[in-house]
């Protein structure tokens, strides 16, 4: 029909210890001119939910996650380009709070993953199923904690502000360059400052790096353009107070490769994140429609660290 299509499939195979594992399978198609393009992602169907610590959480991070996830109400956004483990983090997430004294709806495009005791609900736009309906229909059924898998509109926008508002802990996904881009992209889809200010408790910004192999790895001493880059984020971290910091000794870690990550260097990735605390002072900048430097500022004064800092800080 020359329309993008997607599917999905199942499969059973063995790892490298020989034991069997089901794997699940994504597929979209794509036509080109002559011929279609065809994407598949592989899934681990059992092992579709990580620790924090795995995910690339370290104690800062993951005290400020846990403070926060551990509430009853207001809005926690997750910023993040495509492919950086959007899924994984979300549904740790929803791992963490699914007990039996939270009621928790989902609305999502597509359900990767069934979770017991929460409510899948998938969005079917060729039945006129948006974001937009699923809420409005979700705030009838009485949820403790909600997830909108992605604000795209004005209207998604201002409902799950009015749900955070209304003692409702809102989940909810954007596509920004960082966490404190976040806050001017939503006040431009058209929510109102006023509304935002309050709601808002939480920005996580989120990347993905490749972890170089354990086994092959070894220490070298920086080159300059290392050297300079990893003293000058350090500075920046110790003028914001920021001191705990892991010690610089002039080397950084660098493999020659092996038969475990067959010659690639690398084994595995992990999570880079920026943690963006709403304090009553960044309030105030928002109901302002204050700058994002105004905005870093002020976080700064909260021991904020930025995405590139938590990677220096892991490559120490």
């Amino acid at each position: 029909d020359y329309l993008p299509q997607d599917g999905r499939f199942s499969f059973e195979t063995t790892n490298h210890d020989w034991t069997k594992k089901k794997v699940d399978a994504r597929v979209n198609f794509m036509p080109w001119m002559l011929s279609e393009s065809t994407v598949i992602r592989f899934l681990d169907s059992e092992k579709w939910v990580s620790t924090f610590e795995e995910i690339g959480f370290t104690d800062r991070n993951y005290d400020i996650l846990k403070k926060h996830i551990s509430k009853t109400t207001w809005m926690i956004v997750v910023t993040w380009p495509t492919g950086s483990w959007k899924t994984t983090t979300l549904y740790s997430i929803l791992n963490f709070l699914n007990t039996w004294t939270n009621k928790i709806i989902t609305l999502e495009d597509p359900i990767e993953y069934e979770m017991p005791w929460i409510q899948q609900s998938q969005i079917n736009y060729n039945k006129n199923y948006d974001y937009e309906t699923g809420l409005k229909a979700i705030l009838r059924h009485d949820p403790d904690i909600i997830l909108v898998w992605e604000t795209r509109s004005k209207e998604t926008a201002d409902i799950a502000v009015n749900a955070a508002l209304t003692w409702h802990l809102v989940f909810t996904t954007l596509h920004t360059n960082s966490s404190i881009a976040s806050i001017p992209r939503l006040l431009s889809m058209g929510v109102e400052p006023y509304l935002l200010a309050p709601a808002i408790q939480l920005i996580l910004s989120q990347r993905l790096v490749r972890r170089v192999c354990p086994i092959c790895s070894w220490r070298r001493p920086a080159n300059y353009a290392e050297q300079v880059e990893i003293e000058q984020a350090i500075k920046r971290m110790n003028d914001a107070w920021i001191t705990d910091l892991p010690a610089f000794d002039g080397t950084v870690v660098e493999s020659h490769g092996c038969a475990l990550c067959n010659e690639t260097w690398y084994q595995w990735r992990l999570a880079i994140l920026e943690s963006l605390e709403i304090t009553e002072d960044m309030r105030n900048l928002i109901v302002d429609r204050d700058t994002e430097a105004a905005i870093l500022t002020k976080a700064r004064e909260n021991w904020f660290i930025t995405i590139q800092e938590d990677w220096i800080i892991k490559v120490l």
